[in-house]
């Protein structure tokens, strides 16, 4: 298991490296833009998930704890850029207001997957993954530890004693 200080140190090459990035391209002012979202700080996510409410009528809202179009709109001025050539622009909350109305059902949508992709699904993806490693790693250790044989386990004519075992086999 590693320490606070090597979990720490792996977190910061992570931050290094770049989080994660996804852009989004949407018509606004008849011209197709490219807006470009990052991955947010956990603590920003939570922030802006417990000040949007569930809508009670939404049942993505329900299943999800928070007002989901809300917690877009109001991630996109924390994560959101606008792609003008090689050069990111950071636009205003208030741009950002003025944006959302004059876009499409579907380019909301886009940037609304975007932003909840990177903080919500990632993550959890992340987390289910490093489980299922988890799981498999026991299993491979359980089932190696199984398969060997010490030297307490057998008699002195060669033959295999009883053990006692403490995991219910399949099947029985």
């Amino acid at each position: 298991m590693s320490t606070f200080e090597e979990l720490l140190a792996k977190r910061e090459s992570e931050k290094l490296a770049g989080t994660e990035k996804l852009d989004v391209q949407v018509v606004f002012g008849g011209e197709l833009i490219t807006l470009r979202f990052r991955e947010m700080l956990g603590t920003e996510w939570a922030a802006i998930t417990a000040n949007n409410p569930p809508r009670l009528e939404a049942l993505v809202d329900r299943r999800f704890g928070y007002n989901v179009h809300a917690v877009c709109q109001a991630a996109a001025p924390v994560s959101g850029v606008h792609v003008d050539g090689d050069s990111e622009v950071k636009w205003s909350a208030e741009q950002w207001a003025l944006f959302f109305p004059e876009i499409s059902g579907p380019g909301f949508a886009e940037i609304c997957d975007a932003i909840w992709g990177l903080n919500q699904w990632n993550p959890q993806q992340r987390v289910e993954k490093l489980k299922k490693a988890l799981i498999a790693d026991s299993t491979v250790k359980q089932n190696s530890h199984e398969n060997s044989v010490s030297a307490s386990s057998v008699s002195q004519a060669g033959n295999q004693k009883q053990q006692r075992s403490t995991h219910m086999k399949k099947g029985v």
